[in-house]
């Protein structure tokens, strides 16, 4: 989750922004003898407006090319720059010196806590990026992970849905009674179908968990969709009836992965197909195409 501690900081340095514009903007109409007029502005005072507005764009376009996540924040405090630098130098240029202390403190404080937001949030980016490639070399060299991925693909193969009534096998095999199969010779891959299905929950619970990292800001978003953009569509299809039979016993269960996938500009088949019931689904040819749908439970036991 995110430090709520950075995020009071932000607000503080956006109040202040604001407080030392609204100072600025009382100064400049105001505490001067004179009412202000644009028209008193010549080529020299367009020009230094037109460089001020060049700094402030520059700073705004750079940082956000590279930190895309803290564009909305980049738009305030380029504007805030841009307006306090402005209004400046129309002071210093166009109005006595009687409050040059007092503006000059100003603009560097507002300078000074601008520079310390945008090291902040560099940082923060850092450490994200970091936690990330974490994340995904972790992935990329555990054994469970290895061991549950591969319990999957031994018992349903490549881009197979498991089919609904694999579902409670997560949820009740100790419930269960011994299974009494047709063939003796079913038992083996009876249970190893079991184990993929355990498989298949363990691999979901994993991109759950990314997924809420990635929504909450503490993920890198862009690091993981180039990873994993693939991986989420192919485990949502694989576990079509899973996510559906959990969201049954929970509303709430894995809508933070569904989101990552219509995040990611991907269509989640969950939400498309909501309103169909699984006999539909295994039944009707027209999801053929969509859908390989796995054994069932049935043809293995009496």
């Amino acid at each position: 989750m995110k430090n709520d501690n950075k995020f009071s900081l932000q607000n503080v340095i956006y109040i202040l922004v604001i407080f030392s514009i609204i100072f600025l903007i009382g100064v400049l109409f105001f505490c001067q003898t004179k009412p202000f007029d644009i028209r008193s502005f010549n080529r020299r005072d367009w020009l230094y407006i037109s460089l001020i507005l060049l700094f402030s764009f520059s700073f705004y376009l750079v940082l956000s090319i590279k930190y895309e996540e803290i564009k909305k924040s980049l738009v305030v405090i380029s504007t805030a720059m841009f307006l306090t630098l402005s209004i400046y130098y129309y002071l210093m240029s166009k109005i006595s010196m009687e409050y040059q202390t007092t503006l000059s403190l100003l603009v560097s404080s507002l300078f000074i806590c601008a520079g310390w937001w945008t090291q902040s949030t560099i940082n923060r980016s850092s450490q994200r990026k970091s936690h990330t490639l974490n994340l995904i070399m972790n992935q990329r060299f555990s054994d469970l992970y290895m061991r549950k991925n591969d319990d999957l693909v031994k018992a349903f193969g490549m881009n197979i849905t498991v089919h609904p009534d694999w579902s409670d096998r997560v949820f009740k095999i100790k419930d269960q009674p011994k299974p009494s199969f047709q063939n003796p010779l079913y038992a083996s891959e009876y249970f190893s179908y079991v184990e993929g299905i355990k498989g298949l929950s363990y691999l979901l619970n994993f991109y759950e968990f990314a997924a809420v990292g990635i929504l909450k800001g503490d993920l890198d978003d862009k690091m993981m969709k180039e990873c994993f953009s693939g991986a989420v569509c192919r485990i949502e299809k694989r576990a079509f009836f899973l996510i559906r039979y959990s969201i049954t016993r929970d509303p709430n269960a894995y809508e933070n992965f569904i989101k990552l996938i219509t995040k990611w500009g991907n269509e989640s088949l969950v939400v498309k197909y909501k309103d169909k019931t699984d006999d539909t689904i295994c039944n009707d040819s027209s999801f053929i195409d969509i859908f390989t749908i796995s054994k069932k439970p049935t043809e293995f036991l009496k």
